[in-house]
C-alpha cells in the first residue's frame, strides 16, 4: 500500500487503542504509531496532520520509551516551512509543554497575527487551536468565540481535542467577556461531557465568583 492517507488514519486507529488500553499494551504499539505516521510522510511530505501527530507523540510520551522534545521541534521547525501558521501553532504546542510559556506565548500570538480575520481552515484542529489561544491569553474574544464554535460544530473523533475541552474554552472566553450565564452554560456542558473535570470545575468557582 502507497497510500499516505491509509498509514495516517492506521497510525491514529493504533494511538487511540493505546490511549485507551492498559500501560503495557499501549507500550507495545509505540513503534507501530510512529512507523506509521513517519511512513505518511515519506509518502506526502507535505502532510500536516502527519506532523501534527507525529509532534503529539514526541512531547506526551517519556524519553524513556521514545519521547524527545527536541526531535518535536525539528519536526515543528520543518512543518513552518510547509504552513506558517501551522508551524507557529505547533512550536509554541512544543513550547507549552516543554515548560516555557514566554516562548509559548510569543509564537501563539505570530500565528494568531497571522490570522486577521476568522478565516475557515482545511483542518478543524486550527479552529481549537487559535480559540485556546484567545481563551488563554485573553485577546480578540469575539474571533475566540467564532473559532471554538466552529470547531465544536465540525468536531469529529480525528480532531484530537475532545469536546470537554471545547466546551471549557468557550467557558473560559466568555467569562472573560464578563457574561456570567453564558460562562455557566459552557462551563455545565464540560462537566455533563466529562464527570469530575478538574480544569473545568476550578473554572467553574471562578465564574460563580463574578458579579451578575
Amino acid at each position: 500500500v502507497d497510500n499516505p492517507t491509509y498509514f495516517f488514519k492506521y497510525g491514529g486507529v493504533l494511538a487511540k487503542k493505546a490511549q485507551n488500553s492498559n500501560p503495557f499494551v499501549g507500550l507495545t504499539l509505540i513503534g507501530r504509531i510512529k512507523s506509521n505516521f513517519k511512513k505518511t510522510l515519506i509518502l506526502d511530505p507535505l502532510h500536516t496532520g502527519a506532523y501534527w501527530a507525529l509532534i503529539d507523540f514526541y512531547v506526551s510520551l517519556p524519553g524513556i520509551v521514545g519521547g524527545s522534545y527536541d526531535k518535536a521541534y525539528e519536526l515543528a521547525i520543518q512543518l513552518k516551512q510547509i504552513s506558517t501558521l501551522d508551524g507557529y501553532l505547533a512550536l509554541a504546542y512544543v513550547y507549552e509543554y516543554d515548560d516555557e510559556p514566554t516562548n509559548a506565548k510569543t509564537n501563539y500570538l505570530e500565528a494568531l497575527s497571522l490570522v486577521k480575520d476568522s478565516k475557515e481552515f482545511e483542518r478543524n484542529q486550527l479552529n481549537y487551536q487559535l480559540g485556546k489561544v484567545c481563551s488563554d491569553y485573553g485577546l480578540q474574544l469575539d474571533t475566540g468565540l467564532e473559532y471554538m464554535t466552529r470547531y465544536i460544530e465540525n468536531h469529529s473523533i480525528k480532531d484530537g481535542v475532545p469536546l470537554e475541552w471545547a466546551y471549557y474554552r468557550m467557558a473560559l472566553l466568555y467569562r472573560k467577556k464578563g457574561n456570567k450565564k453564558n460562562s455557566l452554560l459552557w462551563i455545565n456542558r464540560a462537566l455533563e461531557e466529562k464527570k469530575g473535570f478538574k480544569r473545568a470545575l476550578e473554572e467553574k468557582q471562578r465564574i460563580l465568583a463574578l458579579k451578575d
